[in-house]
């Protein structure tokens, strides 16, 4: 079975495309849809909820007092009953019909990364500063620890459960350099797949919008790098 991971927080005009276009990717295959909402202001899990009638296989973690991307990820590892697990953004940045590759990929391999950064793939998100930043930050991260990833901030996965043999670690985004290294480490296969990042469709980003934000959040990622590269 697949399990794929959807955190969520105000994405209620975009869970509903969401599944079903990751159900159009799986068609044919088991696989289950695990929301973690974190009780959306804009009632997303109330959504969720409508839909789980129509479809059995989705399953909702609302979370009424609990908050944040990494930790919403952990809860849904932790109820995952596949033996794949995989995850992507929520806001259709990330196109879910690439799930359908992505597997066929799981027959040779231990990981497949969507990736930004490899040939074929672009970073069309249109943001000047985050597009710039997230290359520096990846080709910092390519120097410090391991030159065959490309895209240590990807955020886009499937992986082999039993790879993933502690809680992810970080605040943000930096959880997925993290997440890397330790594939790495494992000796896990990864292969990365070319695509092409969007803008989100609906609602407000939860990525930084101004220069403030961005190296707030960037020096984390930096301090991760900085931690791991002392550990290789």
């Amino acid at each position: 079975m697949i399990s794929i991971i959807i955190p969520t927080y105000n994405e209620a005009d975009n869970i509903k495309p969401l599944i079903n276009q990751i159900s159009s990717s799986l068609k044919g295959k088991k696989f289950e849809i695990i929301v973690v909402d974190d009780n959306s202001p804009d009632k997303t899990w109330q959504i969720v909820k409508k839909l789980q009638k129509k479809q059995k296989n989705i399953r909702l973690l609302r979370r009424i007092n609990k908050k944040g991307l990494t930790s919403a990820f952990n809860d849904g590892i932790k109820s995952t009953k596949g033996s794949i697990i995989g995850w992507l953004d929520a806001d259709l940045s990330q196109s879910p019909h690439l799930l359908k590759l992505m597997t066929k990929k799981l027959k040779k391999y231990d990981v497949v990364i969507a990736s930004r950064y490899v040939k074929e793939a672009k970073d069309d998100r249109g943001i000047f500063l985050a597009v710039l930043l997230s290359k520096l930050i990846n080709k910092l991260a390519q120097f410090f620890l391991f030159k065959n990833i490309t895209d240590y901030t990807s955020g886009y996965i499937l992986v082999k459960k039993k790879f993933l043999t502690q809680p992810l670690k970080g605040d943000y985004g930096e959880y997925f350099i993290n997440l890397v290294f330790n594939l790495i480490k494992q000796k896990a296969q990864i292969i990365e797949i070319p695509y092409i990042s969007k803008n989100r469709l609906h609602g407000q980003s939860k990525t930084a919008t101004n220069l403030f934000g961005f190296i707030k959040r960037g020096r984390k990622y930096l301090y991760t790098i900085f931690n791991l590269w002392l550990k290789k």
